[in-house]
């Protein structure tokens, strides 16, 4: 019976993803490697924080950036699926706590920078769908000054700007000519290595480069049907309301998931034992978007 249950929930786990669309741009100069570190309740700091490596592939005219879990266990879904059936049916047996987790950890956004050109594109498995949408390339306008540090051994230059709603804080190293950095930062005289917007709400910081022409840049879309191309402030304000989902919403996801795999079901919210404060505190790297709730949020505030 346990393995039955197992065989389903894998299932379903596979259902949202399992085809990919790529359109390859080029072969790649090199790999920069940073932690993220998101704080997923602003109302509590250092208590929920979401840490997630993740991965700047820069080619000589575009780069994309991604959580470098999240690419691998993708790429298993669409190519080895019997290897990732294996280790999720590992997980469980295990007694791991948390096998029902995601594979690949709770970051899935892609950033694609000049792809197309002139352009970026996003985007992201968000309420069951893989959605995108493109915009102009729109660079940050920095302001650089006199401090230094230094990150990988390199020299590194302090340089700050107000971007896409938050006042960030990057060191670039102009050791290294590239014009590039993690998530849509960009535009100064040097790879970006460090960067954190002012509250301390999003942080990244370079853990190591290698070079390589091995490796493609392109879009990637890991999805069973073409992704449903949306405007930006669309997709901000379905994500931003999938993301800080009540407590409610939740218990009714576990309720649905529970009769699917035949697994108890939790009847209260309390079942959960989760902290039902956690919710409607987070928002994304970019805030200028237009915020907009459903009635039900609305109520509860």
């Amino acid at each position: 019976m346990r393995s039955y249950i197992l065989c389903i929930f894998l299932i379903i786990l596979s259902l949202p993803i399992n085809a990919a669309i790529i359109e390859i741009k080029e072969n790649s100069i090199m790999e920069v490697y940073y932690i993220k570190t998101a704080e997923e309740d602003t109302l509590k700091r250092n208590v929920h924080l979401e840490i997630s490596p993740m991965t700047l592939r820069i080619g000589p005219t575009s780069s994309m950036f991604y959580a470098t879990k999240n690419f691998w266990a993708d790429s298993l879904r669409t190519f080895d699926f019997n290897t990732l059936m294996e280790i999720n049916t590992a997980r469980l047996e295990s007694g791991d706590p948390d096998w029902w987790r995601p594979l690949g950890g709770d970051e899935w956004e892609y950033i694609f920078k000049n792809i197309p050109a002139g352009y970026i594109t996003a985007t992201c498995l968000f309420d069951r769908e893989q959605r995108f949408y493109e915009e102009p390339w729109e660079k940050p306008v920095w302001e650089i000054s006199d401090s230094t540090k230094t990150i990988l051994g390199m020299e590194c230059i302090k340089a700050e700007t107000h971007y896409r709603g938050r006042e960030w804080t990057a060191w670039f190293t102009p050791e290294i000519a590239i014009q590039d950095g993690p998530w849509k930062l960009c535009n100064l005289p040097g790879l970006i290595l460090e960067a954190y917007d002012t509250k301390r709400h999003y942080s990244f910081i370079a853990t190591g480069i290698a070079y390589t022409d091995k490796l493609k840049v392109g879009r990637y879309f890991f999805c069973v049907y073409p992704p449903t191309k949306m405007t930006r402030n669309e997709y901000f304000q379905h994500r931003h309301w999938h993301m800080n989902k009540h407590a409610e919403d939740f218990l009714e996801e576990r309720q649905h998931l529970a009769h699917m795999t035949g697994a108890e079901a939790p009847r209260t919210i309390a079942d959960l034992k989760i902290d039902t404060t956690f919710y409607v505190k987070r928002d994304f790297e970019e805030t200028d978007y237009p915020h907009k709730w459903r009635k039900s949020q609305q109520k509860a505030k």
